[in-house]
Order: structure tokens, then C-alpha cells, then sequence
């Protein structure tokens, strides 16, 4: 731990330790260890030490401070004893054995800086002879170390992401301490020095066409406080969630049923928790995660729009690590343990929500906007302005998710792995006042298992195969009755969907030479997806209606890298895929083979950090949601359904441009990106052409727009202005008429601009973001009309989707104290949501009001309803590991 500690504390900027603030200590200590000598020092400064074990290991002393100036004490002392202190950012110091200069015949010495921006680089290497011996550089970019003799003798100079510098020692040491310039490594910029630049948590990967993220790089998540992962993901341009939940992702004016999301190659069906406001994965257990906005390589298919590939952490070291967390919603438990050291390592975790238990201010909040202008709050809301007493209202409710993971690594060449995934929400709500009475049950859960064998057969080979299984289900329940007396009624209502995804797949991958790369692989899915919909009223027989389906899809792949040079990256890929849908008696509904073809051309400057890049591809999608559920809650109201006679295949194609540039402590990225999607349904045409099944239009959807990311770093403070413009039409034709709507999801416009500060003891975050309102229905009028001599009223309207919401805009902010002990850290934190209040509308909706004299209405009236997103929401939250 203490090796990796003195790593890490070599690659922060910054350059102060003791300046501004003059630390007084009392510190009286008998035979105490180096390590206790360092606990007591940290207890009364905001100063970090990282050291490694080894050092003064088995001495022991006798510190006698009073009202002593820390760095007076500590640089008399370490010094007496051999020792040294190197200051690196504000409040991290590295203690290290002091290099014999005074024995040296010859001092070697400089400062490393960046060729381009001209800034000292921290932790640069500087290595002679066989590269045991040298250096590392301090805040200031500085070095320096004796040398016996250096006749011959010659040093590397390198550092991540820049070209090593060879120099003579016996010429430069006789320039005094010089200053060397490195360059940048333009070949490896893409995964190393970009992510120099930008927010740790985001680097972009333009040779892959990806970003990778990694959620333990995030110091404070704006407004939520900890690294929900898919709310992270909301901070990249391109990506959105335009009703404010975490798993209702849009990527570049796509559905979020278009999206993949794996969990260690399990797919995940079921990707929110509480109804999509928190993300069902435990973000404290992901290592990376790599997220595709289209343009993915052709091993990935099924899916339309982008890939969410989630990578859990494994532990092969030699320490365990153990965690506990908890915020005013849930908490989580987490444990990393190396069964044979840097062999065998297994990791366990758990979270469950406590809303059911002690139910807080937070949750009461998210339950509020969940439900809003639904059948249950409409029950509460009436009966309470009657004034009735006689109610009884019970909410059960609670989301759990739990993890395992065991890694196996039988040696150098082959690996071994098994992860396991589950996790469920559970609702029951129960009315009852007077004689009437409703009970509403919901139980959602996705779980799943994959195992995988990873082979290296030489430094040019590589394979890989896996074998993942994965369960969703959706269960409601509805029941409700009228106590009449005389006549007593109940009514039950039962909808299930569940889906049974069985997957292998394998991958083989050679480097052919420096210049080319192939890589060949294959995929065999079975997918079971279910739906029933039941019906009974009193003892009446059950009506029931199922349907179930089996398909198969059978998908080979190939892609071919080529780089002809430094500047150019060319990758081609094919993938050839095989459909087939059947009922259980072998009924075949649908046959669907198609070729996919995949591109990607990467471009990079010699003289200066900029590329370019345009990628495309050709993509199907066989399982996909449409809106058939037919529960009343007012929130989860999608449907999946496998392509068949009655619903068709997804087809896309798209393609994307690209430029980057990294200039200083800025990087800039923007592109603009183009998609093309057959045989969309019409989810909600009946006011535009009333149809008696509006699922039967089939149209087409054309999405563009651009991407702009700008963002900036230095030292500890990290800024990045995230901006999007996108244009969804969807045209759908029945007969000579054909109509041009946006979807309901499409935001034209939205922005994030966020700034994150991570000092020794504080990190502190904060995000505004503004958003263009979505499209809605307004009704152009009532109509009346008459059925069994009564009156009747309905809403009358043009075509759907003509107008658009008010724009949105809220500020989140968080901060989070961090406290380090020698064997425990931890960190306690505020978020707070929205908080200005800002009162943003996702949804209306509308109905008649039919006359009533009581109330002195004598004309129909049209009320609005109104479904806001979060309002005002602090949480706490706490994390400890050891």
C-alpha cells in the first residue's frame, strides 16, 4: 500500500506544502515507530505523508515537540536519520532515503518541462545505467542525484504520454542544472496524454472511438455526491436523460432501449433502481467503464445507438480492501480479498436501500416526483381535501443489488474469471378508505452470471471467450375492490415480462507486425422472452393472454488495423449476423441475415496535438421496448418485445466526424455525427391519424447534430464545458398523408458546465446545466358527443408533438471532507440537488373537465397536469475503507 501510496503522490501537481499556513505541533513520543511518529504529525496538520514500508523499519524514537514549527521538526530530525522530504502538492509530502550527494563525485541535476505548454512535469523519470538507479521529478519539474563516474554514462528521460529523451550526463552536467524539453508522444496520444489534460474520470480513446471512465477517479459527484455511474455519464456530450432519472439514457437522439449495457459481458435489462433515479450497479465496485456514442466495433451488436461496457473491480495484490457507505437512501458494504496472493482474489458486495426501515427527507422527495399526478397520489390528494379520516395508506418499498467476482490467474499466460450480478426493486402499495380499497405490487429484478477464460499465446496473440447468462423479469399486480354491500367487487390485473438471455462469445487477436492488427470472433445468443397479461373479476374464470418466444442469433466478426505510419489508423470491420424468432412449436415469425459493415479512420498531426476521425457502420437490433404495459404507477411503462411478423427489426446506420486538439492545459473536442433508422414504431400516433393500433405504423428516424467538449486542468482544478445540438424527426406514412414529428425524448439543446476542486482535505464539485424543453401535445379544443343519450367530452387535436416544453436549468453542487489514517480512509459529504429550486417540467398532460353547476361550472374545461423533475434534494453521504 505504502509503494503505491508514494506512486500516486508523485503524480499530483502543485507545488506547496507548508506555504500560507505555518503548522505548530506538540508531539511528545516515547520508542514510537516512524509510522506512529507520522499518524500523530497527520492527526494535527492537514499534511499527508507517504513513505515505503521498509524505511527506518524496526527503529524507534523519542520525539519531544513543543509549539514547533513542522517543518523545522521534521527536517531536523528525518535528516539525523537519513532521511529526506520531498514536497509535492499542497499538503502531500514523500519521504525517501537520502541520495549521498556529499560522497558523489558528480552532481546531476535539471528541470523536465512540457515542449508545448512550457509546464514543469511532476514525476517525470530520469533512469541511468540499467534503469535501477535514478529519480523522479518534484512539483517544480526538478531533479537532481550523485554519480560516481559518468564518463559514458547516459540517462532516459521519460514520462506517460511523451517521447523519452536520451541524454549524455558528462555534457549536461557540465551546463549546471539544465532544463530538457520533452515532446509528445503523438502516436499514444489518444489513451496517455489526452487524459493529461482532461477530467481523470472521462479520457477519450479516439483510436477506439470510445471514452473510458472510471468511476474511483471521481472526487464528488455535482449534486449526488457519490459516482453514480450513469448520471457520470450524463456529464459527456451526446448523452442525456431529459426526464433527470439516471438509467433513462439518450445517446445522440436515440431511445435508451438502444443502448447496451453490459456488466462484466452480463447484459443488463433492468439498469436503474427506484424507477431509474439511482443506477443499478454499486459504483464502488467498477474498475472502468467504456462507453461507445455510436461508431462501436464490430464484436458489439443488438443494439442501435451506444455501448455501456461495465468492467468490476478484481483484487490480485497482496492486501485486502474493505468498505462501507452509506447516504439518506441506501447503503453498501464491499470486500476485495486476496485468497492467494497475486493469484486468486474474490470480491463481494452489497447495497440495499432503507426507505422501508427509516424512511428519510431524500427519499420522500424522489418518491414525490416518481408518482406525481399518478393514480396514487391523486388518491391521497382527494381524500385528504374531502377531510376523511378513515384511510389507511402502507408503502413498501426497497432496491438491493449484490455482486461477486473471483479472479483466478494461473500464471503469466492464462487467467480465469466468474462475476455474478443481481438486483431487484420491490414496491407494494396498499389504499384502503371507507369501502374502497387498491393494492399495487411491483417486483423488478435482473440477475446474472458470466464466466470467462482469457489466453496469451505470445506477445502477438491473445484470446478470449465467455460464457454469460442473464434473467430480467417485470411482475405487477393489481387489485382493487368495492365493498357495495349488497354487490361486493374485485378486480385483479396481472402483467408479467421476463427474458432469459443465454450468450457465448469468443474473440482472437493478432498483431501482425508493428503496422497491422487482425481480430476474428463469434457469438451465439438464445434469447426466451415472455409476456402475459390476466384478468379476473370476483370468482370469475381468469382471462389470460401469453405469448412466448424463442429466438437465436448467430454473429461472426473480423476487424483489420492498420497503421501505415504515425499519422494515419485505419480500422475496417464486418460483422455478419443471423436471426431467427420462433415460437416454442418451432413456428418460425421471423428470419433476418444481414451483413454489417464497420469503419473507423483515425488521422494524427506530427507537428502539433490535433486529430481527426470519422467512423461509421451499419448496426440491427432484434429486442427492443415499446409502450404496452398497461400498469397504472405512472412510471416503468415499457414493454420489451422481440422482433417478429407484427414487430420488425431495427435498422441504422450512422457516421460521425471528429477533431481534437490538446493545447496546454485545454483540450478541445468537437464532432458532428449523422444517423439513418428504419422501421420505427409510431408509439403514440391515434391524434394524429386515429388509428385502431398505432403500433402498426411503421416510419423512418433521422437524428444529427454536433458535439462540442472544451475542457481545462491545472494543477487541482479541473473545468469542462460540455455542449450538444441535436435534431430527431421521425416520418411515418399511412396512405397519401405523411406527417414529420420529433419524439417525445428529443432535446435540441443542452449544456454542462462543471468545475471540480480536489484539495488535500476537501473536494468540492459543482454542475449547471440547461436544457431546451421536449416536445408535447397541446389539444387544440373539445369535442362533444353523445353515447346512450349522455354526453360525452374528449380532447381534440392535431398532429402530436407540435409544441415543446419550457427549457430546463438547475445547479448541483457537492463537497466532501476526506480523512487518511494509516490504516483507514474515509470521506463524508453533502450533495444537494437543484438547488435553487428550480421548477423544471418533464411531462403535461391533459383531460376534460366536464361541466358541474355545483361548482359553478357550466363549460367543459381542459386541465393541464404537470410531471416535474427533482426539486430542492440534499443528501448526506459516508464512505470508509481500510
Amino acid at each position: 500500500m505504502h509503494r503505491l501510496l508514494l506512486f500516486l503522490g508523485f503524480q499530483l501537481l502543485g507545488a506547496h506544502v507548508f506555504a500560507q499556513v505555518d503548522h505548530r505541533i506538540d508531539l511528545e513520543c516515547k520508542a514510537c515507530s516512524l509510522a506512529e511518529i507520522v499518524e500523530k504529525i497527520q492527526a494535527q496538520t492537514d499534511i499527508s505523508f507517504a513513505y515505503q514500508s521498509e524505511l527506518l523499519e524496526g527503529r524507534v524514537f523519542d520525539i519531544s515537540w513543543t509549539d514547533t514549527g513542522v517543518e523545522e521538526a521534521i527536517s531536523t530530525w528525518l535528516f539525523s536519520n537519513g532521511i529526506e522530504y520531498v514536497k509535492l502538492d499542497e499538503g502531500y509530502v514523500v519521504l525517501r532515503q537520502i541520495r549521498e550527494l556529499e560522497h558523489a563525485e558528480h552532481l546531476f541535476c535539471g528541470t523536465i518541462i512540457d515542449q508545448l505548454s512550457q509546464e514543469p512535469l511532476v514525476g517525470a523519470y530520469v533512469v541511468y545505467g540499467d534503469g535501477a538507479q535514478g529519480t523522479q521529478t518534484n512539483a517544480d519539474g526538478y531533479f537532481e542525484f550523485g554519480l560516481p563516474k559518468y564518463e559514458t554514462l547516459q540517462a532516459t528521460i521519460s514520462y506517460i504520454g511523451y517521447k523519452d529523451l536520451l541524454v549524455n550526463i558528462s555534457k549536461k552536467s557540465e551546463e549546471g542544472c539544465p532544463t530538457f524539453h520533452l515532446a509528445l508522444d503523438l502516436e499514444n496520444m489518444p489513451i496517455a496524454t489526452i487524459s493529461e489534460f482532461t477530467v481523470d474520470m472521462l479520457k477519450p480513446e479516439p483510436a477506439k472511438n470510445r471514452y473510458r471512465f472510471e468511476p474511483q477517479e471521481i472526487p464528488t459527484l455535482p449534486g449526488w455526491g457519490e459516482p453514480d455511474v450513469l448520471r457520470s455519464l450524463q456529464l459527456l456530450p451526446g448523452i442525456s436523460s431529459p426526464d433527470g432519472t439516471a438509467s433513462d439514457l439518450q445517446i445522440r437522439g436515440s431511445s435508451s432501449d438502444q443502448n447496451l449495457v453490459l456488466w462484466d459481458g452480463i447484459t443488463i435489462y433492468q439498469t436503474g433502481h427506484f424507477f431509474g433515479q439511482y443506477s443499478a450497479f454499486n459504483p464502488y465496485l467498477i474498475e472502468s467503464v467504456d462507453v461507445y456514442r455510436g461508431g462501436f466495433d464490430a464484436q458489439y451488436g443488438g443494439r442501435l445507438a451506444g455501448i455501456i461496457d461495465i468492467n468490476s473491480s478484481s483484487n490480485l495484490g497482496e492486501e485486502a480492501r474493505y468498505g462501507f457507505g452509506a447516504n439518506l437512501v441506501s447503503a453498501h458494504a464491499l470486500a476485495e480479498i486476496p485468497l492467494i496472493p497475486n493469484k486468486l482474489g474474490l470480491t463481494l458486495g452489497a447495497r440495499r436501500s432503507f426507505a422501508d426501515l427509516f424512511p428519510s427527507g431524500t427519499y420522500r422527495n424522489l418518491f414525490d416526483v416518481v408518482f406525481q399526478n399518478s393514480r396514487l397520489t391523486d388518491n391521497e390528494n382527494e381524500i385528504a381535501d374531502l377531510g376523511i379520516d378513515d384511510i389507511e395508506v402502507t408503502t413498501d418499498f426497497f432496491f438491493e443489488d449484490l455482486n461477486l467476482r473471483l479472479d483466478w490467474q494461473a500464471d503469466d499466460d492464462n487467467a480465469f474469471g466468474f462475476s455474478a450480478y443481481s438486483g431487484r426493486d420491490r414496491f407494494d402499495y396498499d389504499f384502503r378508505v371507507l369501502n374502497i380499497g387498491s393494492r399495487d405490487e411491483l417486483d423488478i429484478g435482473n440477475w446474472g452470471m458470466s464466466t470467462w477464460y482469457e489466453r496469451k499465446w505470445s506477445d502477438r496473440s491473445k484470446s478470449w471467450a465467455r460464457l454469460a447468462y442473464s434473467n430480467f423479469r417485470r411482475d405487477y399486480r393489481l387489485t382493487y375492490s368495492f365493498n357495495l354491500m349488497a354487490n361486493p367487487e374485485e378486480v385483479f390485473v396481472g402483467q408479467d415480462n421476463a427474458i432469459g438471455d443465454l450468450n457465448f462469445s469468443w474473440r482472437h487477436e493478432w498483431q501482425l507486425g508493428k503496422k497491422h492488427k487482425l481480430e476474428i470472433g463469434g457469438q451465439f445468443l438464445n434469447q426466451q422472452i415472455d409476456f402475459s397479461y390476466s384478468e379476473r373479476r370476483n370468482e370469475n374464470e381468469l382471462d389470460f393472454t401469453g405469448f412466448d418466444f424463442l429466438a437465436t442469433t448467430e454473429a461472426w466478426h473480423t476487424t483489420y488495423t492498420w497503421q501505415p505510419n504515425q499519422r494515419w489508423d485505419i480500422s475496417l470491420g464486418l460483422r455478419r449476423v443471423s436471426f431467427l424468432n420462433r415460437l416454442p412449436d418451432d413456428i418460425p415469425l421471423l428470419s433476418d441475415r444481414s451483413w454489417q459493415p464497420r469503419w473507423r479512420l483515425l488521422w494524427k498531426a506530427q507537428e502539433m496535438p490535433l486529430t481527426f476521425k470519422i467512423a461509421g457502420g451499419w448496426y440491427r437490433q432484434f429486442l427492443y421496448q415499446v409502450p404496452l404495459a398497461l400498469d397504472e404507477l405512472s412510471s416503468d411503462d415499457e414493454l420489451w418485445i422481440v422482433a417478429g411478423n407484427y414487430f420488425p427489426s431495427l435498422r441504422s446506420r450512422d457516421w460521425q466526424a471528429e477533431a481534437t486538439l490538446t493545447a496546454g492545459n485545454f483540450f478541445f473536442s468537437a464532432e458532428y455525427f449523422h444517423k439513418f433508422t428504419d422501421n420505427i414504431s409510431a408509439r403514440d400516433l391515434s391524434v394524429a391519424f386515429e388509428p385502431n393500433d398505432p403500433l402498426k405504423f411503421r416510419g423512418t428516424a433521422q437524428a444529427k447534430g454536433f458535439d462540442l467538449l472544451l475542457r481545462y486542468r491545472h494543477k487541482r482544478y479541473r473545468a469542462w464545458l460540455a455542449y450538444s445540438n441535436t435534431l430527431v424527426d421521425q416520418t411515418f406514412t399511412e396512405g397519401t398523408e405523411t406527417v414529420v414529428l420529433p419524439p417525445d425524448f428529443n432535446q435540441r439543446h443542452r449544456l454542462n458546465f462543471t468545475h471540480m476542486l480536489s484539495l488535500p482535505k476537501w473536494d468540492f464539485s459543482l454542475n449547471w446545466e440547461f436544457g431546451s424543453g421536449r416536445p408535447f401535445t397541446q389539444p387544440l379544443g373539445i369535442s362533444e358527443g353523445e353515447i346512450d343519450g349522455n354526453v360525452t367530452y374528449a380532447l381534440r387535436y392535431d398532429l402530436p408533438n407540435q409544441n415543446r416544453l419550457p427549457a430546463n436549468h438547475r445547479l448541483d453542487i457537492a463537497a466532501n471532507y476526506k480523512f487518511v489514517r494509516p490504516k483507514w480512509r474515509g470521506k463524508l459529504g453533502l450533495s444537494i440537488y437543484n438547488l435553487y429550486d428550480q421548477y423544471n417540467a418533464f411531462d403535461y398532460d391533459h383531460y376534460v373537465l366536464p361541466p358541474d353547476a355545483e361548482f359553478d361550472r357550466f363549460d367543459p374545461e381542459i386541465v393541464r397536469l404537470e410531471r416535474r423533475m427533482l426539486g430542492f434534494t440534499p443528501n448526506l453521504f459516508l464512505q470508509l475503507e481500510w
